[in-house]
């Protein structure tokens, strides 16, 4: 039994306000309450007026500010701070400071006076931001979210659009991971009337394949038969091509490669005898057609690593040899196929030392299941990054989904390797899988078919926590 604690809240979802910063649209969808506010404040002449936000500035609104006075700093970033004060008879009512957060303003600070809280100062604060910034590059002015709800009250009658925040990770939390497999997958029965080798005939165009329970095993098999066979030697090289040929390949990879063969390189050179091209996340490595070509005219081996590609486009088209991930796709705990290249069981044992003829026969059952339901997980998969995509805005997913593909993950550009390493390790604390794309300046998120709404605000919300506590909140 765990001992009692002093108790904290802020560890469940909230929804934040959005007020957008056109004064034409935004008006008539204000709440009738913060309209009359503003139209009292105008009858008593207030003057609003921007101030350097330098520390006598500071100094004036500390005086009248609210608890969160210590919140302040000793003079604005003037790159991304704005001080604005409202005056009355020429003393100050009130004042608010604005910041510029993930492209939008974010209300850092709105404190009014005695006289300005009776006069409704803060509220024509408030709007002055959006007739200021009206047309600007920024598109919203994020009011915030509060869970007093009081506050919250106040915020909401601000709303033009909402978001999602939680700031504290819950006790009982989720476990959300990249993979769709979860506690309810372990009811996945076998449906006999659905013939497993008869699809993946089809899907493979007839090409012989291989089960392994792994697609790490299925590469490092496939490297070692290379080996053996002498269609490798010590020194040459596998030339590894990524969809954005960032320094990021994940280690699965390369230690397969490493342990099974030979070295593996980023460039084709005189060295090189196989070319891996690995389509990211599910998004297409382009560069496919071409290197298919040049696989040709120099008799070199073209492997895909389709892991995360089970339906992507034209993914799965150009390799002598292609790797799947079953468990990245369908709720699965186990599986992957090397196609291109057939092994009886014991050659896999005395070889690879990675056959496993039980989790086959459970993974091909389970697999009979899942089959019939491809199309259902892809609407899924391409609903949810929409979603969020909604909600991150177009302008930071990492990749521009195109036509045809589903995404194994939502990447998320952040503004610095730094903070990108920060937020990742911020969101796991929630239940939730967060990797961090290194030398990308992004973070990848769960995508998948097994999650609705409520997970993907869940997320978001974890990841809008963080920003908030980067404004000091």
């Amino acid at each position: 039994m765990s001992q009692y604690k002093n108790y904290i809240s802020k560890d469940y979802i909230i929804r934040g306000s959005l007020l957008a910063l056109d004064k034409n649209k935004s008006w008539d969808k204000l709440d009738k309450r913060m309209r009359t506010a503003i139209r009292k404040a105008r009858t008593f002449n207030p003057v609003i007026k921007q101030a350097e936000g330098n520390k006598k500035d500071v100094k004036k609104f500390y005086e009248f500010c609210p608890p969160n006075r210590e919140d302040l700093p000793e003079e604005l970033d003037k790159s991304r701070q704005w001080m604005f004060f409202a005056y009355i008879n020429n003393k100050i009512a009130g004042g608010i400071i604005v910041t510029e957060v993930d492209n939008n303003l974010f209300m850092h600070f709105n404190a009014v006076t005695k006289e300005g809280r009776e006069k409704q100062i803060s509220s024509l604060l408030i709007w002055s931001i959006v007739e200021t910034f009206h047309n600007s590059k920024y598109q919203y002015l994020d009011i915030g979210a509060s869970y007093k709800p009081a506050l919250q009250k106040y915020f909401t009658g601000w709303a033009t659009d909402k978001y999602s925040v939680i700031m504290r990770p819950p006790e009982y939390k989720p476990q959300i991971n990249i993979y769709p497999f979860n506690n309810s997958s372990m009811l996945t029965g076998e449906d006999r009337g659905f013939n497993v080798d008869d699809f993946l005939q089809t899907k493979f165009n007839g090409r012989e394949y291989n089960f392994f329970p792994r697609g790490m095993y299925a590469i490092y098999a496939l490297f070692k038969w290379f080996k053996l066979q002498q269609i490798i030697q010590d020194d040459q090289e596998v030339y590894i091509s990524t969809t954005t040929d960032s320094p990021y390949i994940s280690s699965c990879v390369t230690s397969a490669i490493e342990q099974a063969a030979c070295r593996w390189s980023r460039e084709i050179s005189p060295r090189t005898k196989v070319v891996f091209v690995i389509h990211e996340f599910g998004f297409f490595n382009d560069k496919a057609t071409g290197l298919k070509k040049h696989c040709r005219e120099n008799n070199l081996i073209l492997v895909e690593d389709c892991a995360y590609a089970w339906q992507s486009g034209p993914a799965g088209g150009f390799g002598d040899y292609l790797i799947y991930s079953l468990s990245k796709f369908f709720p699965m705990q186990f599986g992957a196929f090397l196609v291109g290249k057939k092994f009886d069981f014991k050659y896999i044992w005395d070889n690879f030392a990675c056959a496993d003829a039980g989790k086959e026969k459970k993974s091909l059952a389970e697999l009979s299941y899942h089959l019939p339901r491809e199309q259902q997980y892809i609407k899924a998969r391409t609903e949810n990054y929409r979603y969020l995509e909604s909600i991150f805005g177009k302008e930071k997913s990492f990749f521009n989904l195109k036509k045809g593909e589903v995404p194994g993950a939502f990447v998320l550009k952040i503004e610095s390797a730094e903070r990108a390493k920060e937020i990742s390790e911020f969101v796991k604390t929630f239940g939730i899988e967060c990797g961090n794309y290194y030398s990308n300046q992004a973070i990848f998120l769960p995508v998948h078919q097994n999650l609705n709404k409520a997970h993907l605000d869940y997320i978001a919300g974890a990841v809008r926590a963080m920003y908030r506590e980067g404004c000091g909140l």
